[in-house]
């Protein structure tokens, strides 16, 4: 249960900390579900914030082809401080 916990809250977290990025558009309707949040980034290339994400930040998240969306994963190893390392990412 602790594990579920922990990922809910992060998931709601990122949810909230990801709403700060400019042109970001959420597309997971409700936070805390489950680990996984999509959204787009409006005049950005998914495949090339993926892969700039992966070489800059070490930061592995996976894009979504027929939405042109991003997907990231909240595990029970994951913490809020690498949440906010991915909005700085994605905000510079």
């Amino acid at each position: 249960a602790w594990m579920f916990e922990h990922i809910a809250a992060l998931n709601t977290y990122a949810y909230s900390a990801l709403q700060k990025v400019p042109g970001l558009k959420m597309l997971t309707p409700q936070p805390g579900r489950s680990g996984m949040l999509a959204f787009v980034l409006e005049d950005r290339d998914d495949k090339e914030v993926v892969t700039q994400l992966c070489d800059k930040y070490r930061i592995i998240v996976r894009n979504i082809p027929e939405t042109h969306a991003i997907r990231i994963s909240t595990g029970f190893y994951n913490t809020a401080e690498e949440i906010d390392t991915l909005v700085q990412a994605l905000t510079t």
